[in-house]
């Protein structure tokens, strides 16, 4: 439990479940899911919504495969997505027109081509960026190089 202090009145926000689980039916094919959902256990210690404070609620969902199994060595595929969600985003924090929610979907791919270099793209999707009504969703690209050795 984290005890937050905004401008006006106090935020007990609680992070009810952190939870992993390994699925493999081999230790060849592992498969990794967790879940984490963090969400308000008490608002506003006088009640009721109030701008400068708080109210969010946040489920994270991985997924991790190993594509090893596949004939793909040092693999790994990975989705993530994070959605937001609150009754009414305070003014002070996301601007003069928020919606209630917003949603992050990550899709991304690990290869180890050597034993010095790796390659991970990545694609992202966001609706509702920043939760601010008039923006379009968003579609984000990458690539990340890891080059390094050991001596």
């Amino acid at each position: 439990m984290v005890l937050c202090i905004p401008k006006a009145g106090v935020s007990v926000l609680l992070i009810a479940l952190s939870s992993s689980i390994a699925i493999a039916g081999e230790e060849d094919r592992p498969f990794t899911f967790s879940a984490v959902y963090t969400g308000e256990a008490w608002g506003n210690a006088r009640g009721g919504m109030e701008n400068g404070t708080r109210y969010l609620h946040n489920i994270d969902l991985t997924l991790e495969a190993d594509l090893s199994f596949a004939g793909l060595e040092d693999t790994t595929l990975f989705v993530y997505g994070l959605h937001t969600n609150s009754p009414e985003f305070s003014g002070d924090l996301v601007g003069d027109a928020p919606n209630d929610y917003k949603t992050n979907l990550e899709l991304g791919y690990r290869a180890q081509l050597t034993d010095w270099l790796a390659v991970q793209p990545d694609i992202q999707y966001i609706i509702n960026p920043g939760a601010v009504s008039g923006l379009r969703d968003a579609l984000a690209l990458g690539i990340r190089l890891e080059i390094g050795t050991t001596f």
